[in-house]
Order: structure tokens, then sequence, then C-alpha cells
């Protein structure tokens, strides 16, 4: 009964409208940095890997899920190396490549973990920053080696970077990395991120996870138009499947002419992973929801209030996106 003056929420979900995939893994969590390209490509590998070999997957802790710095690496075809901005096709892709005829083998988010770039002696700024400054960090310290700008010993430069960040490489490997960077032999920072930021130990025995084989799809193609009723119709398809699929849309909008435009770089990308119809008591009035798993952590995806969001609205800002291509990525 609701209290006096207060009404009772007019809107339920429509019986038999409500579609929830099930055995999902845990949400990662990108912190500031644009990392949603390997983020989401690391829980369809993880729940894949779940569905496949029959375990739960509701409750997988660290040591069990896949790397997101190894996933993010398979982005370049000429190496390893580490993006803030990427393509979640572009990894899939390099992953397959990588696994060739058996089964993919990554490391173990526990060994080469997406923390590691924490900033460890900031522990005043909010935690979802400390990556940020992380990252940062390595950037700047590539910076002033390549112009030259820092005259410290190797090894003193290595020291005040140990003192910020846990980095699971060795001593070794990043006084290497500075060496090629002074010497110009390593010219991108892309490529230093990855030097510093992997350990090869995490590549071998107990310290990898293997995936069973899988197909990886993307729709549409980059020939077939494609409109809010398709879009929204293929994700009903896949949820229909038990399949989380990834959706990218515009996450960031400016006033250019009087007129909101999708900001350049501003793609994001969550994974849907269920639907239902709410509808208002009083009018009739109807809306579809989606359910999205993102990758900004357990705590922004607990809010109920948050999860479920208007699909319209979502469908919109995906086909806001320059390129319409590959707007949903999932795995069978």
């Amino acid at each position: 009964m609701a209290a006096d003056g207060i009404d009772a929420n007019p809107y339920f979900t429509r019986p038999g409208s409500e579609i929830l995939v099930s055995n999902l893994p845990p949400p990662r969590d990108q912190g500031e940095l644009a990392f949603c390209y390997a983020a989401v490509p690391a829980v369809l590998l993880d729940r894949h890997r779940c569905r496949r070999q029959g375990t739960d997957c509701t409750a997988l802790p660290a040591s069990e899920q896949v790397s997101l710095l190894d996933i993010a690496s398979a982005h370049d075809d000429d190496g390893p190396a580490l993006h803030e901005y990427g393509s979640i096709v572009r990894v899939i892709r390099g992953l397959v490549a990588r696994a060739g005829k058996d089964r993919l083998y990554l490391a173990r988010e526990s060994c080469m973990p997406y923390t590691a770039l924490d900033r460890v002696d900031m522990p005043e700024r909010p935690a979802h920053l400390h990556l940020r400054a992380g990252w940062n960090t390595l950037r700047n310290l590539f910076d002033t080696n390549r112009l030259g700008h820092d005259n410290r010993p190797v090894d003193a430069s290595r020291a005040v970077l140990a003192q910020r960040l846990h980095l699971p490489s060795t001593a070794v490997q990043q006084e290497n990395a500075l060496r090629r960077v002074r010497s110009g032999g390593m010219q991108d920072f892309e490529h230093f991120a990855w030097a510093v930021l992997h350990s090869p130990a995490c590549r071998g025995g107990d310290n990898r996870i293997g995936i069973p084989a899988f197909r990886a799809r993307a729709w549409p193609s980059p020939d077939e138009p494609v409109d809010a009723a398709a879009l929204g119709g293929k994700v009903l398809e896949l949820l229909q499947r038990d399949l989380p699929v990834s959706l990218s849309y515009c996450a960031r909008w400016e006033q250019r002419d009087g007129n909101q435009h999708c900001w350049n770089r501003a793609g994001h990308a969550s994974i849907v992973v269920g639907q239902r119809e709410v509808c208002h008591s009083g009018n009739g009035d109807c809306q579809l929801l989606y359910k999205l798993l993102n990758s900004f952590g357990s705590e922004w995806n607990a809010s109920e209030l948050q999860v479920w969001v208007p699909a319209d609205a979502l469908l919109d800002a995906a086909l806001e996106l320059k390129r319409r291509a590959h707007l949903l990525v999932w795995l069978e």
C-alpha cells in the first residue's frame, strides 16, 4: 500500500517481455581510460569459456579472468602494443589469428593486471582516477626519455617508476625499454607501454587460461544498410539465443551550429545482457529497456537505475557513430 500522499510506482514489466542472459561473469573496470575495446572482449571470452565448460561464471575471481591488457595487445598486426583507443573487431581478429588452429591462450588477470597502472603514490585521489594517473605517468616518462630530457641513469629513472606503479614486468625489462627509447630504437608510446606492462612469465604454464574454440561474429557488414528497427531486431535474436552482445554507440555529444553531434572519438561499447518492456498502468504506454553490463566496475553495474536504459535512445546513439559497420559483436 502506498504511503499517504505518495503514489505507488505506476510502471510494471509487461509479463513475458523480460529476457536475461544467464551465467554472466563480473563486469570489468576500465577506469578513466578508453579501454572498453578490451574490456568488452574480456567479458565475452570469459562468458564463452564458462558456457562451454559448464562452470559458474557469476563469481569469477581475478585469478580465473583473462587479462585485459593481454587482450588489448592483440589490436595491432605488427606486434603487441597498448592503445588507449581501439577497435573491438580488430582486437578479436588479432586474437583469432593468435589462436591459430589451437585454442586461444591468454594471461590471467591476476598475473598481468590492468591495475598495474594504478598510481600507488597518490592515495588521496579517487580510485577510478588512479589508472588515468598511471597511464599519464608512463606517457610522460616515455616523452621525457624520447626527447632526451631525462638525464638520470636508466636504473635511477626506472626506480622512480617502480615507486609509482606496481608493474608486472621485471626491472631488466623496464630498463631495456628505457634504453631503446633513448637510443631511438622504440619510437612510439604504444609499444613502450606494452614493454613495461607485460610479463613473459604470464604467457606460460599455470599463468595462462585456455579459451575453447569460438566463432566471432559482427553485424552489420560495411555495405549493409541498418536502421534502429533492424539493429533492435538483431539484439533480440541474440538475447533469445542466450548470447550477450556488444553494442557500440556514441557516448559523448557536443553542440555545433545549434545541433547536437557525436563528439569525435566518443564511441563506447557496452554489453547488452537483457531486455524488458515497461508499461504505464495509467495510460498504457510501453517502453523497451536494455540491461547493460558496462566496463565501469561492479559499483556502476549494481545500480538498477543505471543498468536499465531506454532501448530507442541507445540504438539511436549507435546510429550516430560515423562508422556504422560492426555495431554488434558477439561470440558463438
